[in-house]
């Protein structure tokens, strides 16, 4: 009678480790884990930014006019950051406006936070208008076709945003 020995030898258990490595640094390389979390982080930004916007147009829609537009008498204002006093101050700021009319809850500061708050920009040029933008981090949301604004709204299709670095009119808008 034979003997066979059960089980595999230890070039043949290397070998398997060899290619289950390499399929795992493949299939880290394809899903890239940082540029996850820049889509992931944008799309939280871009969320925040529709809400706002949104409650900006509820705040019109119940006072005839915007925060920073009482009683008709409108101030213009380009490519503010959210960051800045005349937004993030919490007495007089238009933020706190939102907050105290229940248009924004009042956590909505405190998850904007104040980084957050300095890469979004909002515009007004007119008495009824609102712009808010901002700038991407992912490569994807920069290859964006809706990717080709200034940071104050206006469109500039003339500036490559999937270009790695450039910061330029590469603003994503809601208005």
């Amino acid at each position: 009678m034979r003997k066979f020995t059960l089980g595999f030898t230890l070039i043949e258990l290397l070998v398997v480790l060899g290619i289950l490595g390499i399929l795992a640094a493949g299939l880290l390389a394809a899903i890239d884990p940082f540029e996850q979390l820049k889509k992931g982080r944008d799309t939280n930004l871009r969320n925040t930014v529709i809400e706002l916007l949104n409650a900006n147009t509820r705040y019109y829609a119940t006072h005839g006019g915007l925060p920073w537009c009482p009683s008709g008498v409108c101030s213009s204002f380009t490519a503010t950051k959210l960051s800045d006093t005349m937004f993030w101050d919490t007495t007089t700021g238009y933020l706190q406006d939102l907050i105290d009319d229940g248009e924004l809850k009042t956590e909505f500061r405190n998850g904007l936070g104040v980084t957050n708050a300095g890469r979004v920009y909002m515009t007004s040029t007119a008495p009824t208008e609102v712009i808010i933008c901002f700038q991407p981090d992912s490569k994807a949301l920069r290859n964006d076709d809706t990717v080709t604004y200034d940071a104050d709204g206006t469109t500039n299709a003339s500036k490559s945003c999937s270009t790695a670095g450039t910061t330029n009119g590469c603003y994503w808008c809601a208005r």
